[in-house]
């Protein structure tokens, strides 16, 4: 069984930001290191040195308001590229990036970046789809998240992850990551008892269920109906 194209690759806005070429290209201009878990880097106060290419583990892009409200923007896996933006046109970030996990980055100095680009047109081209990728991201947020339920955008969340970081399973497939009701609810700026009801509803109803912790799916294309019923409900 494969997984259908359920997704537009650029209206993507979920929690997926991983670039969409140049990926071996880019590990090559720089150093891999290896971070603990729960590292952070904090550029708040200058602009970054160089960017970050994600090879293994998981980074959380979050801040915390100063009304103590926590703010999760995206988690990051393999294959995100993070903060080329701040480092090509220096300028501190006003977010942090916390690893949720051992994580190994290539560290890319933003000399070595600029040398790379004026040599190599593709350099230029994959850091254009990683700025690309992350701007018609927040416009789909902000156009699609917006009118839409709950219920909805954790259906669409389901989707969106099966599609990136799905295993087949039985006649359906299940996500290889877990992602705690919380993570969830942060993401989609939802409170948690929201979170926790809406995914029981879709387990009563048959839609999801749990593959030792993990979210499993049976039927794709009834989860996807079931999302368009919510759309009309919505119209």
């Amino acid at each position: 069984m494969m997984m259908k194209n359920y997704t537009e690759p650029l209206t993507d806005q979920y929690h997926i930001l991983r670039i969409g070429r140049g990926y071996e290209r880019l590990k090559e201009l720089g150093t891999a290191k290896t971070f603990p878990k729960d590292y952070i880097f904090d550029f708040r106060d200058r602009p970054p040195e160089g960017c970050f290419l994600l090879v293994t583990g998981r980074v959380m892009v979050y801040e915390d308001s100063y009304a103590g409200e926590h703010r999760v923007y995206n988690i990051m896996r393999s294959g995100s590229l993070f903060l080329e933006e701040y480092a090509l046109f220096p300028k501190p970030c006003p977010v942090l990036f916390k690893t949720l996990a051992v994580s190994e980055i290539v560290v890319i100095d933003r000399c070595d970046l600029i040398r790379a680009m004026k040599s190599d047109i593709d350099i230029s081209l994959d850091l254009l789809d990683s700025v690309c990728g992350k701007f018609v991201s927040s416009m789909e947020t902000q156009r699609i998240g917006s009118r839409q339920n709950s219920e909805w955008k954790i259906c669409r969340m389901i989707i969106s992850d099966l599609e990136n970081y799905g295993e087949k399973y039985k006649d359906g497939m299940y996500v290889k990551d877990k992602i705690s009701h919380q993570m969830t609810a942060d993401i989609l700026g939802l409170n948690r008892v929201t979170v926790t009801r809406k995914l029981k509803k879709l387990a009563d109803m048959g839609l999801i269920s749990r593959h030792k912790g993990h979210v499993y799916v049976p039927d794709i294309d009834a989860l996807l109906t079931y999302m368009d019923s919510l759309e009309l409900q919505e119209g």
